[in-house]
């Protein structure tokens, strides 16, 4: 278990790459103090009450899927606790994937570049990733900068027609959709955060389907 505290008093720090290591970097921009706990939620059941008089807290837990609807479950609990959500989620509802699916979790990767005593360790492992999969949540006592944003939470799924793409902009589990007959294939990642307007869109069920010659 590790926990580590920064003071800053600067800038606003927007949550919105597609890489959060590089975000982090520039964490000194963020006015008040932050609190990054990371590895705890297989040590501890509720964040202790320490650590919840950050101005903002930034909790890191490894990808699996249980650790990872735990942390989506403990997003609920900070909300109700008077804190907002600013990543990955820019919205202050429901986790749609805990209100939908009994399976989905959400997380990210980003890439990181391994000491020269790990990558040898690594280059002899079957699986082979230059990402590191994790799973995180930044929440704030005060509300984030407002924006119409919408997170790319998942990989691109190739289907007969047609290219789906979850996504996170609200409390209903969507997919971001494009037909290949459109010839508008999207260069979107896991992380990406887009705006998306209605007039570019079409719904049908669950998806959202870009009309023809749109490009994010």
């Amino acid at each position: 278990t590790s926990f580590l505290s920064i003071k800053n008093s600067e800038n606003t720090l927007n949550f919105t790459s597609a890489n959060l290591l590089e975000d982090l970097l520039d964490c000194k921009k963020m006015p008040g103090r932050l609190h990054i706990l990371s590895l705890v939620l297989n040590e501890v059941e509720e964040i202790p009450e320490l650590y919840l008089d950050a101005d903002y807290l930034m909790i890191i837990e490894p990808a699996t899927r249980n650790l990872s609807r735990r942390l989506m479950s403990l997003r609920k609990s900070l909300l109700q606790k008077g804190f907002f959500a600013w990543a990955p989620c820019f919205h202050q509802l429901e986790c749609p994937l805990l209100k939908h699916s009994r399976k989905d979790w959400c997380h990210d990767r980003t890439k990181s570049e391994l000491p020269a005593e790990l990558a040898e360790v690594f280059a002899g492992l079957p699986m082979q990733t230059e990402h590191l999969p994790l799973s995180y949540l930044l929440v704030s006592r005060t509300k984030p900068p407002e924006g119409d944003r919408t997170r790319i939470i998942g990989d691109q799924l190739d289907e007969k027609g047609k290219v789906r793409q979850l996504i996170c902009r609200n409390d209903q589990r969507e997919f971001l959709t494009w037909m290949k007959r459109d010839k508008n294939q999207q260069v979107l990642f896991r992380g990406d955060s887009v705006t998306l307007r209605e007039d570019q869109l079409t719904s049908r069920g669950s998806e959202l389907r870009l009309k023809k010659d749109v490009q994010l």
